[in-house]
């Protein structure tokens, strides 16, 4: 037969220590004892309070103990244990049914007690605290939620409450100072959640707090009564500063009718170093046409993201498109065999850069034609439409820095000319207007540098006289 006895110690200190006594008997037929074997003792030792939530499942457990203190806080509504277990209250009559998750569990009995002398609810004052940080022109932020604001508010007894009773401290305004001085003062939420930044400097934030109470209420002791301060006295406030840096953009010169690309825009737009953050230009949305806006400056909407951990901050900036005109020469109309082409062909240019009205061309840009271009310029040895000659147009600003340049073609027609022969004596004198009458040109075109005479003694031809 196994036996077990078990002894219960209990030391000064609280500590209970249970010894298990575990053996064999041998009994007769008559039930006398006639052996006694396998004799063993296990000890399992507890502390008087436990801690840390032990359930004490464990042997070896070093924080299980006897005893968990709970308590109930009237003011908070709340149920606590010493060990940090959960508390369960159920309240049946005049009595509460107690549990914790570390295992505990028992009833209290409700007691009521009356006294002439009131204690008071006490109320401190919340406390908020912020962060400056430094940010873009056009940024649009959230003044309170903002994460490198670093908005933070703090309530004793307001933080000390939870759901389905949870008090909040709330944000009662919120005032803005920008830069040039311009006072913008927020009531909501709603308002503050998106606020862009449109001037470079330093905006100064002020986030006014106020409790759930209202009122600070203070006291000598934890039964005193107490003073109550007076309505909105539970406030606090805090102030911080947004330093807004410039977004810097350059502007994009383009010549009407071209098609602009979203590269071409976003390589105009400098993102502003921010430090800890990381910019990235997207895509433009409204890409503008340039047909018939020759003269015209045209602010395109662009926008930046900064990003640093979770945080994103969208910054909104502009880039300029400047559309510069088009220098559409007519064509131009030569001889067969004409030697100064090059200069016909830049004067026809020059016309039609000449020629375009003051207000196609924007402010401060001057238009002028560079060169003809190497290599453009078709021979005159065969009439008919020749391949277009190009010239350079140069376009520069008011400092007289090239903005822009572009090839422009001038289309040109060599045309032929009829020589009529001019028969003289040996000895007769040859007239210029006799020579100049014995050449017709060509429709459009011009005399230049053509020779052919005969004459009947010496039937040879002669090449002296000049025709222009």
């Amino acid at each position: 037969m196994v036996k077990r006895d078990l002894y219960v110690d209990v030391n000064k200190d609280g500590e209970t220590t249970f010894n298990v006594y575990e053996y064999t008997r041998t009994l007769d037929a008559t039930g006398k004892v006639t052996a006694v074997n396998d004799v063993s003792r296990t000890l399992t030792s507890y502390n008087k309070e436990n801690a840390a939530n032990s359930s004490a499942e464990s042997a070896t457990d070093t924080n299980k103990g006897m005893v968990v203190t709970v308590k109930y806080d009237k003011g908070l509504n709340k149920w606590t244990a010493d060990d940090n277990s959960t508390v369960t209250a159920t309240k049946n009559g005049e009595t509460w049914s107690i549990s914790t998750t570390s295992g505990f569990t028992g009833t209290v009995d409700a007691v009521h007690a009356e006294s002439s002398d009131k204690a008071s609810v006490l109320n401190d004052a919340p406390a908020v605290t912020s962060t400056s940080y430094t940010t873009v022109k056009g940024a649009t932020v959230d003044l309170v939620k903002q994460a490198s604001a670093a908005v933070t508010i703090t309530d004793r007894e307001d933080d000390a409450t939870t759901d389905p009773t949870k008090k909040e401290t709330t944000v009662t305004k919120v005032t803005l100072t920008s830069p040039s001085g311009k006072v913008t003062e927020y009531h909501s939420a709603a308002e503050v959640a998106a606020v862009k930044l449109t001037e470079t400097g330093n905006y100064t934030v002020k986030v006014d707090v106020k409790d759930s109470n209202g009122n600070v209420v203070t006291a000598d002791s934890d039964t005193a009564t107490g003073t109550n301060e007076g309505d909105n006295t539970a406030i606090a406030s805090t102030t911080y500063v947004i330093t807004t840096k410039d977004q810097v953009t350059n502007k994009l010169y383009t010549v009407e009718d071209d098609t602009l690309t979203n590269d071409q825009l976003k390589e105009k737009v400098n993102p502003t170093a921010v430090d800890g953050f990381t910019p990235t230009k997207n895509d433009i949305a409204n890409i503008p046409a340039t047909s018939g806006k020759a003269g015209q400056t045209l602010p395109t909407p662009a926008t930046v993201t900064y990003t640093k951990g979770t945080e994103t901050i969208s910054v909104e900036t502009t880039v300029d498109v400047v559309v510069l005109p088009k220098v559409t020469p007519t064509g131009v109309t030569v001889l067969k065999d004409s030697t100064d082409l090059e200069t016909v062909v830049k004067e026809k240019a020059k016309e039609a850069a000449k020629a375009i009205a003051t207000d196609k061309i924007p402010t401060g840009i001057k238009v002028s034609i560079k060169q003809v271009k190497e290599g453009t310029l078709p021979a005159t040895t065969t009439t008919g439409v020749q391949t277009p000659a190009k010239v350079v147009v140069e376009y520069k600003d008011a400092n007289d820095n090239i903005v822009e340049t572009r090839e422009v073609e001038v289309p040109v027609t060599v045309v032929g000319s009829t020589v009529n022969k001019i028969v003289k004596f040996e000895d007769d004198e040859l007239t210029d207007d006799e020579v100049k009458a014995a050449v017709t040109a060509g429709t459009d075109g011009k005399k230049v540098n053509h020779y052919y005479l005969e004459t009947l003694q010496q039937n040879q031809e002669l090449r002296k006289c000049q025709f222009q």
